[in-house]
């Protein structure tokens, strides 16, 4: 990583500054993307928003800089100085003060500051949707278009569920020994449906008590054409090839296609369009509705019956995604794909992925 004389950064951002003004007076630019500023507090906590200003500046031993928001990656600060270490998306660092003493944001909330001196780091995520929200556990959630709910960006993770299974000691402790070591910033697994719905509900009476969220919102899994839209319209989560290519995501050790023998830490891998991660492999991901069969693919259609006969009267709920552990037919892979479960029963290779939504019925029950 390299690491500009300050002079020279003044002597280059000058330039691009230059140009650009020279650019405008003789053409209408194209507008700058939306941008986000991820700021972590260095009381652990984070807030999300859009920066009032574009640009700040930066005192360094030799000049003043000015720099676009647009062309940095993120900030960190020192612990002893608090000074600022700015990298910019071509990998150079600036290093020096910020002329500022707290940083404006625009949130969904209203306008908040935030004191300079509280920060930790930054990070500038360009070409954001907006509506991002950072619940009491930190999952991260944003809006996906076509739905009226906020998405979790990754699956519920095991830091996420323990709260819940201390908040709760009666709850089945099965997803503690998955048969493999889990660290807390991977996706929990051995979850029903059932205790995915718990979980939901203790998030949501949770967060209405601590004013976090309101009483018109609840916490709830996504419906199976919410994750259908959310999932995206290619074939795969990856795109329209097979197979999978590498670094796609978390998949059987047979792919060859990550270094994960089981479960992987959420956001180890490129986000889809929406900005979430994980909508193939990791974990199985529960869904509000019972299965039909008219919704399209699932086990049975291709040979298996992992969930018992349907001859039996059981009846299912939707499970979408696939999971690291899956290596059969690549219609497994498909973004149309579903699995079922038996909502009390069933917990293999399962995980679940939360939304925030309005208030909502429930969804009904399946025909007999």
């Amino acid at each position: 990583m390299k690491t500009l004389i300050p002079c020279l950064a003044a002597f280059l951002l000058a330039g691009s500054l230059s140009a650009q003004t020279k650019d405008t007076d003789q053409k209408t630019s194209a507008p700058a993307p939306a941008l986000q500023l991820v700021i972590d507090l260095t009381d652990g906590s984070r807030t999300i928003g859009a920066p009032a200003v574009d640009k700040l500046k930066l005192k360094t031993a030799y000049a003043e800089l000015e720099f676009d928001l647009s062309k940095a990656q993120g900030i960190e600060f020192g612990a002893d100085d608090h000074a600022a270490h700015i990298k910019l998306q071509n990998g150079d660092m600036l290093n020096g003060n910020l002329d500022i003493k707290e940083i404006a944001l625009k949130t969904d909330a209203g306008p908040v500051t935030v004191p300079l001196e509280k920060i930790a780091k930054i990070e500038v995520r360009a070409g954001s949707m907006g509506g991002d929200f950072v619940n009491s556990l930190g999952m991260e959630f944003v809006k996906v278009p076509g739905t009226k709910v906020l998405f979790g960006i990754w699956d519920t993770r095991v830091q996420d569920y323990r709260a819940y299974s201390e908040a709760n000691p009666k709850a089945d402790g099965k997803w503690k020994n998955p048969g493999f070591k889990q660290k807390d910033d991977e996706p929990v697994v051995n979850i029903t449906w059932s205790e995915a719905k718990a979980f939901c509900t203790w998030l949501t009476q949770k967060e209405r008590q601590e004013g976090k969220i309101t009483q018109d919102q609840e916490y709830r899994l996504p419906t199976d054409k919410e994750w259908s839209i959310a999932a995206g319209k290619q074939k795969f989560p990856w795109g329209d090839t097979w197979p999978p290519p590498k670094n796609t995501a978390n998949y059987d050790p047979s792919f060859n296609v990550d270094d994960f023998p089981k479960t992987s830490p959420v956001g180890s891998f490129k986000p889809n369009a929406f900005g979430l991660y994980d909508m193939g492999g990791n974990v199985w991901q529960w869904c509000e509705d019972w299965f039909q069969s008219d919704m399209g693919l699932d086990a049975v259609a291709v040979g298996l019956s992992w969930f018992g006969d349907d001859g039996g009267g059981k009846k299912y709920r939707v499970a979408r995604g696939g999971s690291w552990s899956d290596k059969a037919d690549p219609v497994f892979f498909t973004c149309a794909f579903r699995d079922r479960g038996e909502p009390e029963r069933h917990r293999n290779n399962c995980g679940f992925r939360c939304v925030l939504a309005p208030v909502s019925e429930p969804a009904p029950a399946p025909a007999k």
